[in-house]
């Protein structure tokens, strides 16, 4: 699907088929693509309740069996960079520096 949206895109030219390096154009070299991958991660300073580390652990349990992004999306791996994302679901903790 994906391949069938970037041909669209070339076709409209939109995006360019070949690279803009004079040198990769003149050996017809195509664009190349970075996708960046979010993922949320935990804060280490959260405080949850038992109930809200339970679905925590679950969550992360289904993601540790399920097909990763990369694979769900059919990319390969030099052009995927991911970057965590620390998401705040409960107040933090009070941090003392002793």
């Amino acid at each position: 699907m994906f391949m069938k949206v970037v041909e669209s895109m070339q076709k409209d030219r939109t995006i360019e088929k070949f690279s803009q390096y004079p040198w990769l154009n003149k050996h017809h070299i195509p664009s190349g693509f970075k996708f960046i991958i979010l993922t949320p991660v935990l804060s280490a300073e959260m405080i949850l309740k038992p109930t809200e580390q339970s679905m925590f652990f679950a969550y992360r349990w289904i993601k540790k069996v399920s097909l990763s992004k990369i694979e769900d999306f059919g990319l390969e791996l030099s052009n995927v960079e991911e970057e965590l994302i620390p998401i705040k679901v409960a107040p933090s903790g009070d941090i003392t520096f002793d």
